[in-house]
């Protein structure tokens, strides 16, 4: 089997734990987050390997990591914000942390990628 078909079924292996994982509510959803930041980590990381060029230029590896664990937390924020609006009960540290990352009907996302366009250009 191809480097390709490996990806595929890894793929969609990785898809059905995460979404048979979405099913379960085991402490309001945080095992399908730490896998889901896992994969994206571990992506990036294999990324950067590939696009690292040495002398000639390397990418911004810590400011990459930074925003995709942010963006990915103010998704998690905005998963449990509508899941309390459907009538799931959140704990404390789950108040706050949607508090921090999905204020109100204002989503985070957007602005983290404007303030990480902004990062990068001034690290350049």
């Amino acid at each position: 089997m191809g480097e390709t078909g490996k990806r595929i079924i890894a793929g969609i292996s990785i898809a059905s734990i995460v979404i048979a994982a979405l099913w379960l509510d085991v402490y309001h959803w945080i095992f399908p987050l730490i896998m889901v930041m896992f994969f994206s980590l571990m992506g990036l990381v294999e990324f950067y390997r590939l696009t690292d060029r040495g002398m000639d230029g390397r990418p911004f590896r810590k400011l990459g990591y930074l925003f995709s664990i942010l963006i990915i937390l103010a998704f998690y924020a905005e998963f449990l914000y509508q899941q309390a609006l459907n009538g799931h009960e959140l704990g404390g540290i789950h108040e706050t942390f949607v508090h921090w990352f999905y204020p109100g009907q204002h989503n985070l996302t957007p602005g983290l990628l404007i303030l990480f366009m902004i990062c990068v250009f001034v690290a350049q």
